[in-house]
């Protein structure tokens, strides 16, 4: 790994912006950077730092899709040691967009559904769950019982724009 890279984002990932992520983001798929290592460092770093790094992923995904899906197992087995930085929007973005390695897959459809049904969960978050677990209902039919139950109970208990999301999913079902 470029330690001047790393460097570099150590420093200036807490006051960035997205323009200069996206710019590093391609910089880290241009440069073929080694993104395990890369995570591994960046994320046992402060707060900030790491939390923004979570971003940073998002726009590498965007630019290489296939590389950021290479190392969501990886990122996964991270998130297990780090308590301080919540992984659960990151997470059900990732899943949603890219899909969950077979690796993982019962223990994140099961943290899917708990995050779904949590009060403590952000719904802009659940959104992208109940994507993330609509996606999982065309390869595993007996989710959508579970999964039309949940809806059931909290697209009233949420926003508006949430209740739209789960009608439509529930419409789909």
């Amino acid at each position: 790994m470029d330690e001047s890279f790393y460097r570099t984002l150590r420093t200036m990932l807490p006051s960035s912006d997205a323009i200069q992520r996206k710019r590093w983001a391609k910089d880290v798929v241009e440069n073929k950077t080694n993104l395990k290592a890369l995570m591994t460092k960046l994320l046992m770093e402060d707060k900030r730092v790491a939390s923004r790094f979570l971003w940073l992923l998002s726009d590498i995904g965007e630019v290489c899709p296939v590389l950021l899906k290479k190392h969501i197992v990886h990122l996964f087995m991270l998130s297990k040691d780090i308590r301080d930085l919540d992984f659960k929007a990151s997470f059900a973005k990732y899943w949603h967009l890219y899909g969950i390695p077979s690796e993982i897959e019962g223990e994140a459809i099961d943290l899917l559904f708990e995050w779904l049904m949590s009060s403590e969960v952000k719904v802009n978050t659940k959104a992208r769950v109940v994507y993330a677990l609509f996606k999982l209902t065309k390869s595993y039919p007996e989710l959508k019982n579970e999964l039309k139950s949940c809806l059931e109970i909290q697209r009233n208990q949420n926003s508006h724009n949430f209740h739209k999301v789960a009608t439509k999913i529930m419409d789909q079902l």
